[in-house]
């Protein structure tokens, strides 16, 4: 399933970050997005629902939705957690 979040060890996590690289971080790993004290380009990773497994970007009027390919490794902003996304 794309988008679904997996453990690796320590040598998968090198593997991939050599391979595909950190991305933008996001601000949090949320159930429900925000909406109110929105900026443009605040990302998060949607854990349930419709989208989850996605990355929501605020684009000022709507948010975009990204199906983060195997590898993908992001970092949350306010709690420092790292996802890596698998394709399991």
């Amino acid at each position: 399933m794309p988008g679904s979040v997996g453990v690796p060890t320590i040598g998968k996590v090198e593997d991939m970050l050599d391979e595909r690289g950190l991305q933008e971080p996001v601000l949090d790993f949320t159930d429900t997005l925000p909406v109110e004290d929105l900026d443009i380009g605040d990302r998060y990773v949607v854990t349930s629902g419709e989208h989850s497994g996605q990355i929501a970007e605020w684009s000022g009027t709507a948010w975009t939705y990204t199906i983060p390919l195997p590898g993908y490794v992001v970092v949350s902003t306010r709690t420092g957690l790292l996802r890596i996304f698998t394709s399991e």
